[in-house]
Order: C-alpha cells, then sequence, then structure tokens
C-alpha cells in the first residue's frame, strides 16, 4: 500500500513540469514571431527610404539636366557643384530674376528642404568634371536610423548596392 502513494505523489510533480517546458517552449516561439516582425519593420523602413532617395536623386538630376546648360551653347555650366547644402537659400528666384549661379543655389537649397521629413539624416556630394561635361553625383542617409550619431558614410559607384547610399554619373 506504500508503494501507491509513492507513485502518486511523484504523478503530481510531473504533470508541473510539463507544463513550465511547455511554457518555455511556447515563450521561445513567441519570441522568435515578435523578431521576425521587428526585423520586418526594419527591413520596410529601410526599403521606404531608398524609394524615397531614389526619388530625390532622380529629381536632382532633372533640376540639373533643365538648369545648367548654357543657352548659346548646349554645354553644362557647372554651377550645381555642391559639396554640402548651402549656407542659406540665396535669392529667392520664385520672386525676382536670378543669375544661374544664384538659381542652382536656390535650387539646391529647397531640393534639400523637400527632404527633410522623409530622410531626416542625409549627406550628397556632387562634383562637376568640366572636360567631360559630367556630374558625379554621391548621396547617403540614415539607412540605419542612427539619429544624431549618424555620419555620412563614403559612396562610391562600387558602393551603390549598400544600403543607405546612391552614386550616379551623370553625362550631359
Amino acid at each position: 500500500m506504500n508503494v501507491l502513494k509513492i507513485s502518486k505523489h511523484h504523478q503530481r510533480g510531473a504533470s508541473m513540469i510539463e507544463v513550465l517546458v511547455t511554457i518555455f517552449i511556447l515563450a521561445i516561439g513567441l519570441l522568435g514571431a515578435a523578431s521576425l516582425q521587428s526585423t520586418g519593420l526594419r527591413q520596410a523602413a529601410m526599403s521606404q527610404m531608398s524609394a524615397e532617395a531614389q526619388i530625390q536623386v532622380q529629381s536632382l538630376v532633372e533640376m540639373i539636366i533643365a538648369f545648367d546648360m548654357d543657352i548659346g551653347t548646349g554645354t553644362p555650366i557647372g554651377n550645381y557643384e555642391y559639396s554640402a547644402l548651402p549656407g542659406d537659400q540665396g535669392v529667392d528666384c520664385g520672386a525676382t530674376y536670378c543669375s544661374k549661379q544664384q538659381l542652382a543655389q536656390y535650387n539646391i537649397w529647397n531640393w534639400a528642404d523637400s527632404m527633410d521629413p522623409a530622410l531626416p539624416s542625409f549627406a550628397f556630394d556632387i562634383d562637376f568634371d568640366d572636360p567631360n561635361d559630367e556630374y558625379s553625383i554621391t548621396f547617403t542617409w540614415d539607412s540605419l536610423r542612427e539619429g544624431p550619431a549618424y555620419t555620412a558614410s563614403t559612396c562610391t559607384p562600387a558602393d551603390g548596392l549598400n544600403p543607405g547610399c546612391i552614386a550616379i554619373l551623370l553625362e550631359l
């Protein structure tokens, strides 16, 4: 009769261990699902920023093509060569006549200002190669959302597939 009482005592603890193991396995599964959700949201945000950056760079390219030509000769002037955002907007070319250089500063300022909500941290470099009549444009943004710690990375045509980097050679 003592044998039956001892085995019943062991049976009560075994069901408690089964419940704990089940909860542990369920918790690991839920953590895995949460991790997948987080990764998916981060990738979606990076994709959205990349699409916005491509739209903005396309807008810049179209602006350069439209406004940086010498009317008489049809050759590019090189007014859109900037390594950083101009210090200010300059002359308001929407309200008054501007020289081509003033128009370039005005256009670059407004182009960069339109990016602020979608790409809050970005850097660009626009170089003009006069003998070849071509622009080299590099554009980087904070694809990892580092915030104030963001520093612009190097971006070359070889890095063009890296997140947060677009490099274009525009031949006019």
